[in-house]
C-alpha cells in the first residue's frame, strides 16, 4: 500500500519580530515546516490552493500527515506531479 505525504513549505518562525528578546533568543532557528494541503476536485484536478467553495472538493489530503492511499490515488497523484511525494 502506497503513502503520500503532501509537500511542505519552510515557514514556521519561531520568534516575534515584536518581542526582541524573542527575536534574539530565537534569531538562529531556521523556519520550521508546514504542510500544504492538497485538494482534488471534483473535476479531477489536483491543486494546494484553497478552493472558495469547499463543495468542490471531492478529496482533501491533510499537509503534515503521511496517509495511506490506494494505488489509483497514486496513480492520479503521480500525473498530476505528486509523485514525489509518494512511497
Amino acid at each position: 500500500m502506497p503513502f503520500f505525504e503532501p509537500p511542505t513549505d519552510d515557514f514556521v518562525v519561531y520568534g516575534s519580530t515584536q518581542d526582541e528578546v524573542a527575536e534574539v533568543l530565537f534569531s538562529k532557528i531556521p523556519a520550521g515546516p508546514r504542510g500544504r494541503n492538497i485538494y482534488k476536485l471534483k473535476t479531477g484536478v489536483y491543486t494546494d490552493n484553497q478552493p472558495p467553495s469547499l463543495s468542490d472538493v471531492e478529496i482533501t489530503y491533510y499537509g503534515g500527515h503521511i496517509i495511506p492511499i490506494t494505488d489509483a490515488e497514486a496513480a492520479d497523484l503521480t500525473e498530476a506531479g505528486y509523485g514525489d511525494y509518494i512511497s
